[in-house]
């Protein structure tokens, strides 16, 4: 096992949900698993979190995300993820974990840039995406 380096820590900061959150990572064996179960190193307590909803880890200096089989889900940039998938995460990636959407970062501190509407009746949020024909794409 590798020790924690300055590379190896990571942010989820809070966009939405309740309360504002900065939640530190630091690599460790095992990776950090989120969750309402009391075992879980990230504690979100939701009726749409899962006992044991998803894990982050650590593979040298590439974060990485997975689902744990969680009746809600885990989005990552607004697509659900599967069971047993695992993807890198990335600067700025949104991660979803209803009623939660957190912003992954390798900078420590606040960062805010994304609008959503949070609808906790419905358990999802809408995220406003411009087209490329707004946006001034190739118009075709």
């Amino acid at each position: 096992m590798s020790g924690a380096g300055e590379a190896s820590l990571a942010w989820l900061v809070s966009l939405c949900g309740p309360g504002e959150r900065e939640i530190a990572l630091q690599a460790r064996e095992g990776g950090v698993t989120i969750g309402r179960q009391e075992q879980c190193e990230i504690r979100l307590t939701a009726e749409t979190v899962s006992r044991f909803h998803a894990r982050l880890w650590c593979e040298g200096e590439q974060w990485r995300i997975g689902d744990l089989k969680s009746r809600w889900g885990t989005f990552l940039n607004g697509c659900r993820l599967e069971a047993g998938t695992e993807m890198p995460l990335k600067e700025g990636d949104l991660i979803r974990i209803t009623p939660w959407t957190f912003s992954f970062t390798g900078k420590q501190g606040r960062r805010r840039g994304v609008d959503s509407l949070d609808d906790v009746e419905r358990a999802q949020t809408m995220v406003r995406a411009v087209s490329a024909a707004a946006g001034g794409g190739d118009g075709g």
